[in-house]
């Protein structure tokens, strides 16, 4: 998230869309590690005194939504750009 905000600063706006899509991954990948557990764990117990997993399991859902929808409009805005390039030239609009 550092680094998008650095990117957002700079005016990188799309670069700085897409970090924030790879943190919301990281986000959903941990909330979702600390509910199913460690995959290399093979004696995973659950140990007393955590996080309830309901806390995580709302962490994961914002982080899946955060990342989709972000990740959406970005597809939709490069779509939209590569649109605008299409219908600007001249043969193409009839």
């Amino acid at each position: 998230m550092p680094l998008a905000v650095q990117f957002w600063i700079w005016g990188w706006r799309r670069t700085a869309g897409w970090l924030v899509v790879a943190s919301a991954f990281g986000i959903w990948a941990l909330g979702q590690q600390q509910i199913d557990g460690y995959a290399d764990a093979a004696d995973f117990a659950p140990v007393a005194g955590r996080t309830p997993s309901l806390v995580w399991r709302l962490v994961r859902r914002v982080g899946a939504v955060v990342g989709s929808l972000t990740a959406l409009v970005l597809l939709l805005e490069g779509f939209a750009q590569v649109m605008a390039v299409v219908f600007k030239c001249p043969g193409c609009s009839g």
